[in-house]
C-alpha cells in the first residue's frame, strides 16, 4: 500500500472557518483600466492613432489626391476604417449610415 490515504481512511472533511470565509466573502478584483479612451466610440479611438500628415505625404508621393475635389485619401482611409468592422456590402449602405449619423 502506498503512502496516500483514501477518502475512507481520512474521514469526513470538516470545513474550517478559514475555508468557509474564503468561499463566502466576495472579493472584488479590480483591474487597472486605462482612462485614455474613456467614453469614446471605437472609430474615434482608431482615428486617434492615424497621423494625418503621413497619409497626406503618401498620397502626394503616389499622386492619389491629384484630381480630388472633396474626398481626399485621408477621408477614404477613415471611411474604410468605419466600413470594415461593420461589414457593409454596398456604397448605398455606407452613405445611408453616414448620413444618419450626421
Amino acid at each position: 500500500m502506498s503512502g496516500k490515504k483514501t477518502k475512507e481512511e481520512v474521514g469526513p472533511l470538516k470545513p474550517t472557518p478559514q475555508v468557509i470565509s474564503e468561499f463566502t466573502t466576495k472579493r472584488r478584483v479590480t483591474m487597472s483600466k486605462s482612462t485614455d479612451f474613456s467614453g469614446q466610440p471605437f472609430l474615434n479611438q482608431l482615428i486617434m492613432f492615424l497621423e494625418k500628415w503621413k497619409i497626406r505625404k503618401i498620397a502626394m508621393q503616389n499622386k492619389s489626391d491629384r484630381y480630388v475635389k472633396k474626398f481626399s485619401a485621408y477621408n477614404h482611409v477613415v471611411v474604410m476604417l468605419f466600413v470594415a468592422p461593420e461589414c457593409y456590402h454596398s456604397i448605398r449602405e455606407v452613405v445611408l449610415v453616414l448620413l444618419a449619423n450626421q
